[in-house]
């Protein structure tokens, strides 16, 4: 796709893409939403949601502009054709994006405790300590999605999302069927 990458098929293939993608996602989206507030205990929930704004956070306050340039030098190295300087750029800058993800979830780690007093959440210091891997993943996984995104390649982009979210919600259920019917944080 290197001569044609900007070419309108691709920029239309990658529209199309979006398009049946981000309405996929919404559906597995929405199943694993609705299957979590039936599965975690009110308490669980509630300190599921602010996990997941914990990691919004983190991707904001770590990016370090890695994102920015991303999105400003993966295209123009694409787009000349210079897919040695390209494929060292994309490893330096995950590289570097997996490093400021693992920054944060050692702080995770070792504060655990007294951020799980704080927050009133004693119970659940370890899983306090677990998410910091849930910050690398996810936020490494993000993170490459962003590079597909730059390389127009939303078709990937979109089937990695669903998947991700369609692998929560088989895992949750059989976690359900393997359980008592309810899931828990641990």
């Amino acid at each position: 796709m290197k001569g044609d990458a900007f070419s309108r098929n691709a920029i239309k293939r990658s529209l199309l893409h979006f398009a049946i993608g981000k309405a996929g996602a919404a559906v597995v989206g929405f199943a694993l939403l609705l299957l979590l507030v039936r599965a975690l205990s009110k308490e669980q929930y509630g300190i599921y949601v602010a996990l997941v704004a914990l990691f919004e956070i983190v991707q904001l306050g770590s990016n370090f502009g890695i994102f920015s340039g991303a999105y400003r030098f993966v295209p123009q190295l694409l787009a000349s054709g210079n897919g040695l300087q390209l494929r060292r750029l994309v490893f330096w800058l995950t590289g570097l994006r997996v490093l400021t993800l693992i920054v944060p979830a050692l702080c995770l780690w070792a504060l655990s405790v007294p951020i799980s007093i704080i927050l009133g959440i004693q119970d659940f210091t370890y899983v306090l300590k677990c998410y910091g891997l849930v910050l690398v993943a996810e936020g490494t996984a993000r993170y490459v999605d962003l590079l597909f995104d730059a390389l127009l390649e939303q078709g990937r982009v979109q089937l990695a999302i669903i998947s991700r979210n369609a692998l929560r919600v088989v895992g949750a259920l059989v976690l359900i069927q393997i359980g008592t019917q309810h899931l828990t944080l641990m």
